[in-house]
């Protein structure tokens, strides 16, 4: 027999979220409902045969476990919450679409770490246009007597910050690029979505994904395998000589 804890009935009388149209929604939902309905019932008579037993009132027998709840319904309840763990409910564009959203945030973030990381380099910049002006021997002086008096060398850490953090945006933008590039690409989709149809699994259970660009390969991974599609965004790439021909405006 089935036991459950009372809780406040006004828990279990709350209104339910309109299904959506899957079928497998619609059962779990359906389920649900009776095991909510099943309880309510059971704290009804129970709450019922408290008043009556204080009135010199004796329930029948069965009265109130009739209220409990059968193994047909926790069977129909359980095996319905099974199919929508393993439901598909959303396909790789959607996934890799997400994934884009994902990296653009941490792009985000470490383009802000980028920009932390030049300030400290800022002092480079005074000495470029101290030694720009240093024309005269006095001005040259000056610029002697203010980097030794300054500590204007780079330091090892000073430069790893900021090495590293171009490395750290570049592996952000390529994913963001790809993973966008690859929600609008039926090949790659198309892999993603047979691979996981023909594996018995949901797209959405994927536990990782990731982007090369040398090899223009994405990999998905799977508790139990994973897929690999190549070879199908080439045409979204953005050259070095491209990004720096844009950029030199800006210089």
């Amino acid at each position: 027999m089935y036991h459950k804890k009372l809780i406040p009935l006004a828990f279990l009388v709350g209104s339910a979220t309109t299904a959506t149209a899957n079928q497998s929604i619609q059962d779990l939902q359906s389920a649900a409902e009776a095991i909510r309905t099943q309880v309510t019932t059971a704290l009804n008579l129970s709450f019922s045969s408290y008043k009556r037993s204080n009135s010199a009132q004796i329930v029948e027998d069965q009265a109130i476990q009739q209220g409990g709840l059968t193994q047909e319904q926790v069977d129909k309840y359980n095996n319905a919450l099974t199919v929508v763990k393993k439901g598909v409910y959303k396909n790789a564009s959607e996934v890799l679409y997400d994934e884009h959203i994902v990296a653009m945030d941490n792009l985000h973030t470490s383009i802000d770490v980028l920009v932390d990381a030049a300030s400290v380099l800022s002092e480079v910049g005074v000495v470029a246009n101290m030694a720009a002006d240093a024309t005269t021997t006095p001005e040259q002086e000056q610029l002697q007597e203010y980097v030794t008096i300054n500590d204007m060398s780079l330091t090892e850490e000073k430069v790893e910050n900021f090495n590293n953090s171009l490395v750290v945006v570049e592996t952000y933008a390529q994913q963001a690029g790809a993973f966008l590039a690859g929600s609008s690409s039926s090949e790659v989709t198309g892999a993603i979505d047979n691979y996981a149809a023909n594996s018995g699994v949901a797209v959405s259970s994927y536990t990782a994904v990731s982007y090369t660009q040398s090899m223009d390969q994405f990999i998905i991974q799977f508790e139990a395998g994973s897929v690999t599609i190549s070879g199908y965004t080439g045409s979204n790439l953005v050259t070095a000589e491209e990004l720096y021909k844009e950029v030199s405006a800006y210089n």
